[in-house]
């Protein structure tokens, strides 16, 4: 791949997600995740979706060319989701000087965030943890408004950590520092494909 091409592409990349930054807290189109990514290629000139195959309800969209190593993920690829479940076994246990305290998180039953069909775009390379912020619109709460969120690539395993950190004290009624245990479990489950964007060839008169 020669420098002219890598800048080109860094460009490219640069124009889809500051498009897609400006429409946050909105909704494009219809709303659904595929129209945010399809539109924002074509208003920057990338081919979308329909030059690389079929494109219906269930279909697994292409978006360019696929990227097979996540850590070279930068802002402005794209991310197609199948039947993906993050299952976060996280737990932290949080105890005051007076030995009161609370638990937040069960390891035992894991909380899955669900992306069984969806597409997104990249905002932030990932870190060395496997997390990548994304741009996305038809998910969670906020719904067919685009909206910012975290996901991890991978799974994530760390050992419990203990740190001091202030808390709310239900008993006391007042914030006290307290002793925190954190442990994160998270586990990743179906498919995740990563695409970077393909600028269409100029039309000639």
């Amino acid at each position: 791949m020669t420098d002219t091409t890598v800048i080109e592409e860094q460009t490219l990349n640069r124009a889809i997600v500051t498009w897609v930054r400006g429409k946050l807290g909105q909704q494009v189109g219809d709303g659904e995740c595929w129209t945010l990514v399809n539109d924002a290629l074509n208003e920057k000139g990338a081919k979308d979706s329909y030059d690389f195959g079929a494109v219906s309800k269930t279909a697994d969209y292409v978006w360019g060319t696929e990227i097979t190593d996540f850590k070279t993920l930068q802002p402005g690829d794209i991310l197609q989701f199948k039947d993906f479940v993050e299952h976060d076994a996280t737990v932290v246990d949080i105890t005051f000087k007076d030995g009161g305290g609370f638990v937040e998180g069960d390891a035992d039953a894991p909380v899955p965030t669900k992306r069984p069909h969806h597409s997104a775009i990249v905002n932030s390379s990932p870190d060395g943890e496997g997390r990548i912020e994304i741009l996305e619109q038809n998910f969670g709460s906020i719904g067919k408004k685009v909206q910012k969120n975290t996901i991890h690539t991978k799974d994530l395993i760390k050992p419990t950590e203990t740190t001091n950190e202030t808390h709310y004290n239900e008993d006391s009624k007042k914030n006290e520092v307290a002793t925190v245990k954190r442990t994160v479990k998270i586990t990743i489950t179906g498919t995740l494909k990563a695409y970077r964007p393909v600028k269409k060839p100029e039309e000639r008169e």
